[in-house]
């Protein structure tokens, strides 16, 4: 009887879908919620551990956006980019740290993007207050000095 317990333990959990399976059988911890952690507290994950984290979650946005540092083709980049913002969810901390990655990639019109989602989300975020803050005065020394460059 126990061996039969485990088992269906084993097949549910193996059926569950990335977003919401747990590490491993007996876990509570979800896939994803480790992988967000390991973004947000190992800045060195290399291209590979990505793409592999990106088969377990391939809707996730802040896979996304993170393999796109590793693009070297402009325009796939964008792309990774683009998909991710498409794919935000209405939560001013995943808003807030997407935004953080894209101004660290030297994209502060796609960092705006997504802090003012997490923003129309809760407005009263104040990380989101302050990255916005941060991200326009980016922008506009970037303006700045494009107007001052011949």
């Amino acid at each position: 009887m126990e061996a039969r317990q485990a088992s269906a333990q084993f097949t549910q959990w193996f059926l569950t879908a990335g977003g919401e399976r747990t590490l491993f059988p007996a876990s509570n911890t979800k896939e994803v919620d480790w992988v967000h952690n390991a973004l947000l507290t190992n800045a060195d994950l290399s291209e590979e551990w990505l793409r592999s984290a990106l088969l377990s979650l391939p809707g996730d946005p802040e896979l996304h956006v993170a393999l796109a540092k590793f693009e070297n083709n402009p325009q796939r980049a964008d792309f990774l980019r683009a998909f991710g913002l498409s794919r935000l969810p209405k939560d001013p901390v995943m808003c807030v740290r997407i935004a953080q990655m894209l101004l660290e990639q030297q994209q502060p019109k796609l960092a705006l993007t997504a802090v003012e989602k997490g923003l129309l989300a809760d407005g009263s975020n104040e990380s989101a207050q302050h990255l916005r803050i941060e991200i326009l005065n980016v922008i506009q020394r970037d303006n700045a000095q494009g107007a001052a460059d011949p």
